[in-house]
């Protein structure tokens, strides 16, 4: 006797193939959940980074300058431009350890910026005796830039100015 279309969808047991088809997904699913219950993922928390410490707006000398040169990540990033300090922490991946301008943190960077140096020796050095016009004329623009970007904390003591005032 010849099998009827429904007889062989349905194969040996009198299971159709749609009906396996729903039971191993139903199967896999439950494998799933049980392995998501007995062996959860660990996650892992991300360590946050330290906050930083708001700096207290005043003048500051330049050995207390030297402790905001970004190796202390609680301590905020600060430079002086022409005498005035600047909070930098804004952009610590330019001013804090490993960045392009790190040199200048700590630091009276006005000698460096007009000469267009960020060799560490050139912003170490304070003094703005022998620049030339141009170069103090593109520490004015330094100036004017960092005035408009960051906030002003305060005045850096002891900087050496042309004249040796």
């Amino acid at each position: 006797m010849a099998e009827t279309p429904v007889e062989v969808a349905q194969g040996e047991g009198g299971t159709s193939t749609f009906e396996r088809i729903i039971y191993g997904a139903l199967i896999a699913i439950i494998i799933w959940l049980i392995k998501q219950i007995l062996f959860p993922k660990r996650v892992t928390a991300v360590p946050k980074p330290p906050v930083r410490q708001k700096i207290e707006k005043r003048d500051y000398t330049r050995e207390e300058l030297k402790a905001f040169d970004g190796t202390d990540p609680t301590k905020p990033i600060l430079l002086s431009v022409k005498g005035t300090i600047f909070d930098v922490s804004s952009r610590p991946g330019f001013y804090g350890p490993g960045g392009s301008y790190h040199a200048f943190a700590g630091k009276d960077a006005s000698r460096a910026l007009a000469m267009g140096s960020v060799d560490p020796a050139d912003a170490a050095n304070e003094s703005l005796e022998g620049l030339s016009k141009d170069e103090l004329d593109a520490l004015d623009g330094w100036y004017d830039t960092f005035s408009s970007k960051y906030d002003t904390i305060g005045k850096c003591l002891y900087v050496v100015l042309p004249g040796g005032t």
